[in-house]
């Protein structure tokens, strides 16, 4: 009977580690469980912390991309406008500048002074010959700008003037730009174009004549007398050509 007896308690305290066994296996395994979900969790909020963390490095050098592209144009000085209507003094400073486009649109300058000098130019790159592909002169503040179909026109200063015997669209001034003397003047392409001088601070021009190759708008060439300080304004034509007398 004893050994029945002691048999049977065998057993049970057998059955009884087993089961205290598997429950640390089973605590174990859950313990481990749970590590693992804690560990992707950790590993998921570092990986959002982390595409943040880009996401927001991509935002500040995207940002810096734009400021450094907006503190270049404002380092050279030069400005690149889109369509629109600007103010000098207030969108860009006063100053000379060579204005140059791609597509073909529509320049118009309001100058603020007592002449009838306003520049109203199809400007372009001159790949359709529709235009001019560049305005040269002087921007005073309030000065109003309006560009028409224009996405991309660069205003670009004049730091140096240099003397020479053709001169683009654009006002230019006797002395600085073109020696004084006497001219024969001509267009130097197959399109017409205008030649205006003023003189001092009068309001009227003392020349305003078209000219034109073809001699139908107006003479082939002009003789011109050209004095120190007067101002000269060159439209519609690319270039105007002074050969000396």
């Amino acid at each position: 009977m004893k050994v029945k007896i002691l048999e049977v308690t065998y057993r049970k305290m057998k059955v009884l580690t087993l089961m205290l066994a598997s429950g640390v296996v089973l605590a174990a395994c859950s313990t481990d469980d749970n590590a693992t979900d804690e560990m992707s969790d950790a590993d998921e909020t570092t990986e959002e912390t982390s595409d943040a963390a880009m996401d927001t490095e991509e935002d500040e050098t995207e940002a810096s991309g734009g400021a450094q592209g907006a503190m270049s144009d404002t380092l050279d000085g030069v400005k690149t406008l889109t369509d629109g209507e600007y103010v000098v003094g207030e969108d860009l400073p006063a100053g000379r500048y060579e204005i140059t486009g791609k597509e073909p649109g529509n320049l118009l300058i309001e100058n603020n002074d007592d002449r009838n000098t306003n520049i109203l130019e199809i400007l372009e790159d001159g790949s359709m010959n529709m235009g001019v592909p560049s305005v040269t002169t002087d921007l005073t503040d309030g000065t109003k700008i309006a560009l028409n179909d224009l996405e991309e026109t660069r205003f670009e200063p004049v730091s140096e003037r240099t003397l020479s015997n053709v001169l683009s669209t654009g006002t230019w001034e006797v002395g600085k730009d073109i020696e004084p003397g006497s001219y024969e003047v001509t267009t130097n392409s197959d399109k017409s174009g205008k030649i205006m001088v003023y003189e001092g601070l009068n309001a009227l021009p003392i020349v305003d004549s078209p000219i034109d190759p073809e001699g139908e708008l107006g003479p082939e060439s002009l003789e011109v007398e050209l004095e120190e300080g007067q101002e000269v304004i060159v439209s519609v034509s690319p270039e105007l050509e002074f050969a000396p007398k």
